[in-house]
């Protein structure tokens, strides 16, 4: 039980990052990148430190 909570933050990390992958970006006529759950780029990247200091 308790190495689940250790690689639990990992998983959630690599769900944003697969979830962003999956979800994909646009590019409107203007040439503008259009990427509507940018927010999932910050949230992984925070999971993956606080796994990182967690180990």
């Amino acid at each position: 039980m308790k190495i689940l909570i250790y690689i639990l933050p990992f998983i959630i990390g690599a769900s944003c990052f697969i979830g962003l992958s999956i979800m994909g970006s646009t590019i409107n006529s203007d040439g503008i990148l259009v990427e509507p759950f940018f927010f999932l780029i910050p949230v992984g990247y925070i999971f993956l430190i606080i796994g990182a200091f967690m180990l």
